[in-house]
């Protein structure tokens, strides 16, 4: 089976809470990228996806977006729509 290579926009509280142990638990998903602008956040996430692409927060961009199958976007709302308007571009499909 093909795993679905995933990047993850936002590392913190809800993501670490929620959505890793969800995507954990989806054995087609591989968080392949994650990106967050604070290096704790990113060194937490690391733990679970130790060979994921670190990706500067502001470097998201619609390269950066291009190398994935899809997006989880855990961050606050100024970045959803920035996120959410590059992946939708590229016809990504994307979780906010």
């Amino acid at each position: 089976m093909k795993r679905m290579h995933v990047m993850l926009v936002g590392c913190g509280e809800h993501s670490t809470e929620n959505l890793i142990p969800s995507l954990i638990a989806i054995p087609s998903i591989e968080v392949k990228g994650i990106a967050d602008p604070s290096t704790e956040a990113v060194a937490k996430a690391l733990r679970w996806f130790p060979a994921a692409k670190v990706i500067n927060h502001e470097a998201v961009t619609s390269n950066a977006i291009g190398e994935f199958d899809a997006l989880v976007v855990a961050a606050p709302p100024q970045v959803h729509e920035r996120v959410s308007q590059l992946a939708i571009g590229l016809g990504k499909p994307i979780f906010v």
